[in-house]
């Protein structure tokens, strides 16, 4: 028997800005786990983007 699973996560917690609140609702959402740092710096070379002057 072949089995599959999925699992919601985000890279970065800029999706809860300032509020913890969110937490809960992400997690009543799916969410179940959270990089706590993201390397911006690989972003910006993926799509090419400019640092502002």
């Amino acid at each position: 028997m072949v089995r599959w699973g999925s699992l919601f996560h985000f890279q970065g917690t800029g999706s809860f800005e300032v509020d913890l609140n969110l937490v809960e609702a992400f997690q009543t959402l799916g969410v179940r786990m959270v990089q706590l740092t993201y390397n911006i710096g690989r972003i910006m070379l993926a799509t090419d983007a400019k640092k502002p002057d």
